[in-house]
């Protein structure tokens, strides 16, 4: 099974809450590292160790690394 989804809506959740002007050092919370993905068949759950978002400001570049630490499945019946 395939799932067709990307990242941006977390990210930009994970960018506006933990944002850099706001919160110095911040520590995540289990939910708030965590992203369910559901479709007709599944459902996933992924747990992240780390969140990383990089910014070059002068060329307009933004780099994000997720460290994955656990992945569920659960078969829908």
């Amino acid at each position: 099974m395939i799932l067709k989804q990307d990242m941006n809506d977390y990210i930009d959740k994970i960018k506006a809450e933990f944002s850099p002007d706001k919160i110095k050092n911040p520590k995540a919370a289990v939910k708030d590292m965590s992203l369910r993905l559901e479709t007709p068949e599944i459902t996933a759950l992924l747990v992240f160790n780390n969140i990383e978002i990089h910014v070059d400001p002068q060329h307009d570049v933004f780099n994000y690394w997720l460290n994955l630490n656990a992945l569920y499945v659960k078969e829908k019946s």
